[in-house]
């Protein structure tokens, strides 16, 4: 099934795109179930000023946890009033914390403005493996470490 394009703010695309030099797929597949497509925010492999960060140090800084942002949400999650009797936790656009190995890790191809082919990295999770909300762009900004 080929998926659909989903409505973020142009000021959330331009703060992944500037921190973190990812990009939102054109194409994103279309959860089933209770599942939930995100995509995971992972520090830049090159600060600002041009130095390399190593994969162990970004490994240390996300050691326990991982920021992302929800991208799709399945037609069955949160309708489990027992795990969920307030409602959803969160919505298509909102940023998340969840657990560093929860979900399934998948790769979508996409093809940059300039025609340059790349791989962005989404995860699917369920609807109840998210930990906390955070519920401004200050909030994902604190917890960028400095990139």
């Amino acid at each position: 099934m080929e998926g659909s394009q989903i409505d973020i703010s142009p000021n959330i695309i331009t703060y992944i795109k500037e921190s973190y030099d990812l990009e939102i797929p054109k194409y994103i597949p279309e959860p089933i179930g209770y599942s939930i497509v995100i995509l995971p925010l992972v520090g830049r492999k090159k600060t600002r000023g041009g130095i390399i960060i190593p994969d162990t140090s970004e490994e240390a800084i996300r050691d326990h946890a991982i920021s992302a942002l929800v991208l799709k949400i399945g037609p069955d999650a949160f309708l489990d009033s027992h795990k969920f009797p307030n409602g959803p936790h969160f919505k298509v656009g909102d940023f998340i914390q969840v657990e560093k190995y929860r979900g399934m890790m998948f790769q979508v191809l996409m093809i940059k403005e300039n025609g340059e082919k790349d791989h962005v990295g989404l995860r699917l999770i369920d609807d109840d493996q998210a930990k906390a909300l955070l519920p401004t762009l200050d909030h994902v900004k604190a917890l960028q470490f400095g990139w």
